[in-house]
């Protein structure tokens, strides 16, 4: 029987706007997940420190990490400067995920000038940078002579809060596995579909022979490909719709499909046969598949031996599900269009729900619900935010506009005007999005050339292609403005 806890985390890469970051932080962290990790990559995620450094900020407990850092983009003293200031700065709730670089990384490489060199390379130059970013994280003083790396009397501060700092190292190979084992804390393994039970065993098996005593300690993680017959979209594109929908209902390992209890049951004998005590969702999947509120339990036993509470015996908070019970309500005042309206909503419903489903105003529309397609934008506070992002009980007290509030009585806003008159439109589904930001745009003074506009508009997405008499639309009305 296996005494690992069970631990739960959510994998973000982007945001819509700085505010929407940070409130994916904070329903990440309300949600009950122990971890919010990010990758790292120049062209599709935000960059690492300083996005984990504000998601700190927003939250209280949860803890932070890198999913991974590619150890070739910085040097190891750098990347223990930083760890060693994040970690200070959240009061000692990082864990420093590294690794040697995916293999599809060698564009990422390109860009910054450097070789992407074979396997055997990267992994000697990762090891490398551990032998000094480990002890320059427990506050010594480090001369080191390499291969790759040459450091004379490196040292840094701040002192992290923690000591040590928990090292996560990302996995495949026998070699990197080997290292993984003598080195980290947290083993993340990369598990295609396609492979099998033995296989991972023979993993597995590494890890335990290499780490020997250590073993028991060092926390098993993987990444899910799909829960609830739900798939993230950069898997659907790689893989094809079709091949993603037969992935969502497989066995493969990273997989979780079927009712709750199965669910648990997976986790449970994921946990006995493979030590896998530690998994991660993208943010994609977060709010269907694994849904980690604080405090609710759900006692049951199990097949292997071991009684667990929404899939554990000893975890605090997690709870599988795909019904999503509520675990509260909250009544909550909103201001709404300058009217105050008093609702009980569950305290995870949506600023965009609760707009949609419970004060019916459905001007403000429900697109990608990721935060992608900017089709429901609001003005809170004269600031435009995706509703979809964001809690409605966190808006209590503020002014809140859609595009309801906009027209005053008959009277058009001049923006809505304009967009008629330009014919700024086609289906018409995101123009009331497109409309909320071109107001929001023209009082944040970013309408002095067509290129601005574009840029400052490029978080609103038509997909009929009206982009051009948008731009002429918020023209329009900025030159009308100067009359």
């Amino acid at each position: 029987m296996s005494t690992r806890k069970f631990r739960f985390g959510v994998v973000a890469a982007q945001a819509g706007s700085g505010e929407d970051w940070l409130n994916k932080a904070r329903r990440i962290e309300s949600l009950g997940f122990d971890t919010m990790v990010m990758p790292d990559t120049l062209q599709y995620s935000l960059a690492p420190f300083p996005a984990l450094a504000a998601a700190a900020a927003a939250t209280r407990t949860l803890r932070i990490g890198t999913y991974v850092l590619a150890n070739d983009y910085r040097h190891p003293v750098m990347v223990a400067k930083e760890a060693a200031t994040l970690d200070f700065i959240s009061g000692g709730r990082l864990e420093l995920g590294i690794g040697a670089g995916r293999p599809n990384s060698a564009t990422d490489n390109t860009m910054l000038g450097l070789p992407f060199d074979s396997g055997s390379i990267r992994v000697d130059r990762l090891a490398e940078a551990l032998a000094i970013l480990k002890p320059l994280l427990a506050g010594q003083t480090v001369d080191f002579s390499g291969t790759h790396y040459t450091v004379s009397k490196a040292a840094i501060a701040p002192a992290p809060v923690q000591n040590p700092v928990p090292i996560l190292i990302a996995a495949g190979q026998p070699r990197l596995l080997k290292l993984a084992a003598r080195e980290a804390d947290i083993i993340t393994l990369a598990i295609q579909p396609e492979e099998t039970e033995a296989e991972v065993a023979e993993r597995i098996d590494v890890i335990r022979q290499t780490a020997g005593d250590r073993f028991a300690q060092i926390n098993i993680n993987i990444n899910l490909m799909a829960v609830g017959g739900q798939v993230p979209r950069h898997i659907q594109m790689s893989r094809g719709a079709e091949a993603a929908q037969q992935l969502a209902q497989s066995d493969a390992i990273p997989v979780l499909k079927g009712t709750p209890d199965q669910m648990c049951d997976r986790l449970a004998w994921l946990r006995e046969k493979f030590a896998i005590n530690y998994v991660v969702v993208g943010d994609e999947l977060e709010a269907p598949g694994i849904d980690s509120a604080a405090g609710s339990r759900r006692a049951r036993s199990s097949g292997y031996g071991t009684s667990i509470s929404s899939c554990e015996a000893d975890m605090t908070t997690a709870h599988i599900s795909t019904t999503h019970p509520a675990p509260t309500t909250a009544r909550t005042r909103l201001r709404i269009n300058g009217v105050d309206r008093s609702l009980a909503i569950d305290v995870r419903v949506t600023l965009l729900d609760a707009l949609r489903e419970y004060l019916h105003l459905t001007g403000t529309k429900k697109g990608c619900d990721h935060g992608e397609c900017g089709a429901c934008t609001v003005l809170v506070d004269g600031r435009r935010i995706n509703a979809c992002l964001t809690l409605a009980v966190m808006h209590a007290g503020q002014a809140i506009t859609t595009i309801e509030g906009l027209a005053q009585g008959d009277q058009l806003h001049p923006m809505q005007e304009a967009f008629i008159q330009q014919d700024a439109f086609q289906c018409g589904y995101c123009t009331p999005g497109q409309i909320i930001s071109a107001v929001a745009l023209l009082n944040e003074g970013h309408t002095g050339s067509a290129d601005e506009i574009r840029e400052w508009m490029s978080g609103n997405i038509c997909r009929c292609g009206a982009y051009p008499n948008i731009v002429e639309a918020i023209q329009y009305v900025a030159a009308d403005a100067t009359r």
